[in-house]
């Protein structure tokens, strides 16, 4: 048995894992995201290929794009394990910004993220620069324009496939910010939820208890002296939360029905059948908004496959990362979101003696080259460098 970790090293080994497993969730959801999308599973790798990482060229379109892949695809040509915009956008935008943070002494609140992206400096990188600008524009344009009746009007561009719709809860604030909880390890999971509900401005409705329950769930996985397993972990934070908060039916009831109907109860079917029964359970339903095209995005859909995922796994991060890379919905940011839960929990060591292990040196590898930024300056951003006393 691994044993727990203990001090200050091995808590910045936990956010390392994180937020390099994150990328190679990203990286792997990636290439199943259209079919995803489309409510569809793909097929399920063999173990000879169980961390697949397929070269770009063989799944990406010609153009960049600041909601998929942001590089070029003559910067991609070749490459393997290339990550879309769930880590882009941490490591274009919200890390940088944190960076700044941190240079000028200002808190990390969604009024500063706001306040930088109006004045963000350019990347050097010209294709970078392009494509940032862009994000950073229709990010704006939602951050400006939350009660507009669409959110095509409030990016001003009616071929814009942003995401907000008033009234239909989207993804928005663990897609930016859930990095943002490994910070927060000495709270009360309690006082993590509260935070992060409440931060991002364009969670709506359940989609602000979701961001809350991911943030309180990833601190506690990354505190230092947590060792009780990811699935063990959840149960403690939800029931504290529950407890102290109190959290809406609405939200607990389909919590509940994925951990035991949909996760604990089909695990004696193979990965590929069991995707195949959450495409029916989840996905072939009428859709619960207006716009079929944004059920993929509905947090509490997210955190029900998660936990469905995570309860069929037997609390295996690892092999829930890869079912929700390939089964239906938003695959990248399912698996980028377990991959920062499941890395926190094992942390960077633990991966590099694990089956992923190649996959993460690939991937890391190419995000350094793409973005020109380490994994331990993205560490830094996060957290802080090793001298600064920043994880309790």
């Amino acid at each position: 048995m691994a044993k727990s970790p203990t001090n200050r090293t091995d808590a910045r080994d936990r956010v390392r894992g994180a937020l390099a497993l994150s990328a190679v969730g990203d990286a792997i959801g990636l290439p199943c995201e259209a079919a995803g999308l489309r409510g569809e599973v793909s097929e399920w790798p063999g173990e000879n290929d169980a961390w697949p990482l397929p070269l770009a060229d063989t799944f990406r379109g010609p153009e960049p794009d600041p909601w998929n892949i942001w590089a070029p695809a003559g910067a991609t040509a070749g490459l393997r394990g290339v990550v879309s915009d769930d880590t882009a956008i941490r490591v274009g935008l919200v890390e940088p910004w944190l960076e700044h943070t941190r240079e000028h002494g200002t808190p990390a609140t969604e009024d500063g993220f706001i306040a930088w992206l109006r004045h963000r400096p350019p990347d050097t990188v010209a294709w970078l620069e392009r494509v940032t600008a862009d994000s950073t524009r229709q990010w704006l344009g939602m951050f400006d324009g939350p009660d507009q009746a669409s959110s095509h009007a409030a990016c001003g561009n009616d071929n814009t496939p942003c995401f907000y719709r008033p009234g239909e809860p989207a993804c928005f604030g663990y897609f930016l910010y859930l990095g943002l909880a490994l910070r927060d390890t000495a709270l009360p999971a309690e006082d993590v939820f509260r935070k992060h509900a409440d931060f991002c401005r364009l969670d709506q409705l359940h989609g602000r208890a979701v961001t809350g329950l991911l943030a309180a769930w990833l601190a506690t996985t990354a505190q230092r002296d947590s060792d009780s397993g990811l699935f063990g972990t959840w149960t403690d934070t939800a029931r504290r939360i529950d407890a102290v908060v109190g959290l809406r039916p609405e939200v607990t009831t389909p919590l509940a029905f994925a951990v035991d109907e949909l996760g604990v109860q089909n695990r004696s079917a193979r990965p590929y059948e069991f995707l195949q029964m959450l495409k029916r359970r989840l996905y072939d339903a009428p859709p619960p908004t207006s716009d079929h095209s944004l059920k993929p995005f509905d947090p509490l859909l997210q955190l029900t496959q998660l936990l469905a995922c995570l309860a069929y796994a037997d609390g295996d991060g690892l092999l829930a990362l890869r079912l929700l890379a390939h089964g239906p919905g938003d695959t990248d940011t399912l698996a980028a979101t377990m991959g920062m839960l499941a890395g926190a929990q094992l942390g960077h060591e633990r991966l590099l003696a694990s089956p992923c292990a190649e996959a993460l040196r690939t991937t890391d590898a190419t995000t350094r080259h793409l973005f020109g930024r380490t994994l331990e300056q993205r560490v830094a951003a996060v957290i802080g460098s090793a001298d600064q006393h920043t994880i309790a």
